[in-house]
């Protein structure tokens, strides 16, 4: 389980007065009581901790805790040169060099 995982588990059952082991990442949040307002609350929270903006489209179609932590996940900044190919082995960014 993911960091951010964790911090979504802990934030909505403490949000909900729930010990941590009445919720885990298939838990529905209807089933919790977890309402609209409460998303907000918990959304707000959560992009504030992590710097981050979770779209409203996003919001809407959350329905799990797993939904909560993959929105925040999704809406974090992509780390300088993710997917790029960096310096080889020995330094050197050339590709192929003899």
């Amino acid at each position: 389980m993911t960091d951010i995982e964790q911090e979504c588990i802990r934030r909505i059952a403490e949000a909900k007065g729930l010990p941590l082991h009445a919720v885990h990442l298939g838990t529905a949040l209807d089933a919790i009581g977890v309402d609209s307002l409460d998303r907000v609350s918990l959304s707000f929270d959560l992009e504030e901790q992590y710097g981050i903006q979770i779209p409203e489209s996003k919001l809407q179609s959350i329905q799990t805790v797993a939904d909560v932590a993959t929105a925040v996940q999704e809406a974090m900044p992509r780390t300088a040169g993710a997917g790029a190919k960096g310096p080889g082995p020995d330094g050197d960014a050339s590709v192929g060099s003899a």
